[in-house]
């Protein structure tokens, strides 16, 4: 699911216990800035239209894409289009992720290991299977998730019932929900979780009666995902790029658990491909640009479809520690150039995205 993160975002730490909102997204409802402005996502052209006295995105209209023919003068690094056989590269990262996943049996997991749902009243039934359904997939996934105990997961429409939910089980400052972006009315664009290292409680803002199913993924697996990559006060040095990607990577592995194959998230990376990572690195607390996330995700998929997930996870981790970084570090993990890393990683999520 495409989201942003507000300018307010909270940093969560292990050692202390700060609140995160998770990524934003550019839906059919949501509020925009500037009426005309238009946004490209997931294969529609959404324009921010005023209905009554709000700035809203209208439907979208579905973007044609074209047919792509590679001639004899075609460059280098051409954009890549799909034979009659597939992609070979794709099935390749796909295949490597599938032989990440555990052979695991999610129905068997009886609700009392899963941690406690905590459901507002209106709140659709379809939303709350399906939560339990997610938090079945956590404990499964528990040796990489790494949470200290099972979750607190509150599903609410009301500003004052997850508040008060969320006090009583953290003692975390969330006064900033309920101002500017952190508003009920945008619940798709927004979540958080806080006391990671003490008592994992999550607020998913949820709509009144209506099914909000992607949301409730996107939220649950990418925030609960902090943990495994060990999110510290040295967070903030290292670069956005790597930890809003793979944080959503192990979010995408939860997701998975119980799953015949790897789900992957499709979040418009592709769209992010003419941006460098260069210019993504700066600290993951600057949160404007969105491809810093869903190009990340991209780049650190395929980072751990070469590398693994378990020995990705211990590299950001002794990074964590250091609390410093360098295309060096990177360069002597992946056994390569990260120039020639980031090219090969740009071309998978342009291939992925030509592959339903």
């Amino acid at each position: 699911m495409n989201k942003r993160i507000g300018t307010l975002m909270a940093i969560a730490l292990i050692s202390t216990s700060l609140s995160i909102p998770a990524n934003a997204a550019t839906k059919a409802g949501s509020v925009c800035k500037s009426k005309g402005s238009v946004s490209n996502y997931q294969g529609k052209k959404f324009t921010c239209i005023k209905t009554g006295k709000k700035l809203l995105w209208d439907k979208g209209v579905v973007i044609a894409k074209p047919v792509v023919q590679v001639s004899p003068a075609a460059s280098a690094t051409p954009t890549p289009s799909l034979s009659p056989a597939g992609d070979l590269i794709v099935q390749e990262i796909r295949s490597a992720l599938k032989a990440l996943l555990p052979v695991v049996n999610t129905n068997s997991v009886d609700d009392s290991l899963i941690g406690e749902l905590v459901v507002e009243d209106a709140i659709n039934l379809k939303n709350v299977e399906a939560t339990k359904v997610l938090m079945r997939k956590l404990y499964v996934a528990q040796p990489i998730m790494k949470l200290v105990r099972p979750p607190v997961v509150i599903l609410g429409h009301s500003e004052a019932f997850v508040k008060s939910e969320f006090s009583r089980r953290c003692s975390q400052d969330i006064s900033w929900v309920g101002v500017g972006e952190y508003v009920m009315s945008s619940y798709n664009n927004w979540a958080l979780a806080g006391c990671l290292a003490t008592n994992p409680t999550q607020i998913i803002p949820m709509p009144k009666e209506s099914v909000a199913l992607n949301h409730l993924a996107g939220a649950l697996g990418s925030d609960m995902g902090y943990v495994a990559i060990g999110l510290s006060s040295n967070t903030r040095n290292l670069p956005g790029w790597f930890v809003r990607g793979l944080k959503g990577v192990v979010g995408e592995y939860m997701t998975s658990m119980g799953e015949p194959q790897w789900v992957t998230t499709k979040n418009g990376a592709d769209q992010c491909t003419k941006n460098s990572l260069s210019e993504l690195s700066y600290s993951y607390e600057i949160t404007k640009n969105w491809c810093q996330t869903s190009l990340g995700q991209g780049v650190s998929r395929y980072m751990v479809a070469k590398k693994g997930l378990k020995e990705t996870l211990v590299f950001i981790n002794e990074m964590q520690l250091r609390g410093s970084w360098s295309e060096a570090d990177f360069e002597k993990f992946l056994d390569m150039e990260f120039s020639e890393f980031e090219r090969l990683a740009k071309d998978y999520i342009v291939r992925e995205s030509l592959n339903p």
